[in-house]
């Protein structure tokens, strides 16, 4: 999300005073995400069902990866030439 959709999909919270909240949420389904600001600042998110279970299942599939790649790194001779004891430093 750049600049202009965060502009787009944000809503004061003084909205939620004014707007029956079936209608906010029906905006946030529609959009998947909506950013709620308080003082000029930006305060929560509010997340669509699905957005935030493609969010989890990305973070997830990321996760796995990443144990597959410490797990070759693990296996791999070089990493004992080098002299590195942590997998965390190669792929941090």
């Amino acid at each position: 999300m750049d600049l202009t959709d965060a502009i787009k999909n944000s809503i004061p919270v003084s909205l939620f005073k004014l707007k029956p909240a079936e209608e906010i949420f029906s905006e946030v389904k529609k959009c998947g995400a909506k950013i709620v600001i308080k003082d000029d600042l930006p305060e929560c998110i509010l997340l669509s069902p699905a957005e935030y279970v493609k969010i989890m299942e990305e973070l997830d599939y990321l996760r796995q990866e990443k144990l597959i790649m410490e797990d070759r790194l693990s296996d791999d001779p070089l990493i004992d030439e080098l002299e590195l004891t942590d997998n965390e430093t190669i792929l941090s």
